[in-house]
C-alpha cells in the first residue's frame, strides 16, 4: 500500500509501492533465495 495505514506503525517492513509492483519482485526474491 502507498498510504499508511493504521498497521504501519506496527508492521515489521513497510512496502510504499502499489502490491502490483511490490508483490511480484518480492516472490522472485523469495524465490531466488529459497533455491539457495
Amino acid at each position: 500500500n502507498p498510504n499508511e495505514t493504521p498497521l504501519t506503525e506496527v508492521a515489521d517492513v513497510v512496502l510504499r509501492a502499489p502490491s502490483g509492483e511490490s508483490l511480484p519482485l518480492v516472490v522472485a526474491r523469495l524465490q531466488e533465495l529459497a533455491k539457495e
